[in-house]
C-alpha cells in the first residue's frame, strides 16, 4: 500500500514514490493528480531532502473515461445489431477485433489473439465459399475494392452460419476497417420465401389460375407468374414496374 511505499522511500529501499490521487482544486472541485516523491541528499551537508512533484492528469483521466464510455456504447450497439468490427492488417494478417466478432465466430477470447484470429476465422469458412472469399480478399487489397462479401462458415459440429462482411475503408496503407454480421436468419427467411413462392407457382400451374395484389391507394401491382402464363405474356424483369396495361390490351 501507499504507506508501506513511503516507508521504503524514507528507508532508501525505493528511489521514487508515485501515486495517482484526486486533489481539491482551489476553486473547490476535485482534480486528478500524479504525485511523485524522491529523496535527494546534499553532497556537502549530507542532509536528505524530500522532492515532490505534482502534475495534473485530470484531462487525461477525463479523456480515458470518455473513451471507455464510447467503447461501452459501441459494444452495446454491436451486440444489439449482431454486428462486429475489426481492423485487419493486410500485410501481417493481424486482426484487432471487438468482442462481438469473437461471439459471432464462437471463438474463445482467452486463447484468441490478434496473431491467430485470421487463421482461425479462415479455417471456419465453408469449403464451397473459401476460394471465392480469398479472391474477394485479394481484390480488396490490390484494387482497394470495398464491396461486401457474403459467405458461410461451418463449425466442427456441422452447424452453418451465413456471414456478411463490409469494408469501411483503409485507415492507412495496410490497416483495413471491416464489419462482420451474422445474417443467418435473413438468409433462412429469404430461402423460406423462395420456397413458398415456388409452391405457389406450382399450385397455380396445376390448377391453371393466377393471382395478383392491387394496392388501390398507390395503384401498385404485384402479379404472379400464373397470370402472365394465362395471358401468354413474358414475365418482366424484377426492376420493371408492373401495370394492368399489357393485360387490358388483350381483352376483347
Amino acid at each position: 500500500n501507499k504507506l508501506d511505499s513511503v516507508r521504503k522511500l524514507l528507508a532508501g529501499e525505493l528511489e521514487v514514490f508515485e501515486a495517482v490521487n484526486r486533489c481539491w482544486h482551489k476553486h473547490g472541485h476535485l482534480v486528478w493528480c500524479n504525485l511523485r516523491i524522491t529523496i535527494i541528499e546534499d553532497t556537502k551537508t549530507g542532509e536528505k531532502l524530500c522532492l515532490a512533484l505534482i502534475d495534473s492528469i485530470h484531462e487525461q483521466k477525463q479523456l480515458a473515461a470518455k473513451l471507455e464510455r464510447q467503447k461501452a456504447m459501441i459494444q452495446m450497439g454491436e451486440k444489439v445489431a449482431g454486428l462486429g468490427t475489426f481492423i485487419w492488417n493486410v500485410i501481417t494478417n493481424e486482426i484487432e477485433a471487438s468482442p462481438e466478432v469473437l461471439r459471432i465466430l464462437e471463438l474463445d477470447p482467452g486463447t484468441t489473439t490478434p496473431q491467430n484470429l485470421f487463421e482461425q476465422a479462415i479455417s471456419l469458412v465453408h469449403p464451397e465459399d473459401a476460394e471465392r472469399l480469398q479472391l474477394e480478399f485479394r481484390q480488396t487489397i490490390e484494387e482497394r475494392n470495398l464491396k461486401s462479401s457474403e459467405y458461410r462458415i461451418q463449425f466442427p459440429d456441422g452447424r452453418i452460419k451465413w456471414l456478411k462482411t463490409i469494408s469501411g475503408g483503409f485507415l492507412d496503407d495496410q490497416h483495413l476497417l471491416r464489419t462482420v454480421q451474422d445474417i443467418s436468419s435473413e438468409v433462412q427467411e429469404s430461402s423460406l420465401l423462395e420456397r413458398q413462392k415456388e409452391m405457389i407457382q406450382m399450385g397455380e400451374e396445376i390448377s391453371g389460375i393466377g393471382t395478383f395484389i392491387w394496392d388501390v391507394n398507390t395503384f401498385e401491382l404485384e402479379v404472379s407468374k400464373g397470370i402472365y402464363d394465362l395471358f401468354e405474356l413474358p414475365v418482366p424483369e424484377d426492376n420493371v414496374k408492373e401495370s394492368f396495361e399489357p393485360f387490358f390490351n388483350l381483352i376483347h
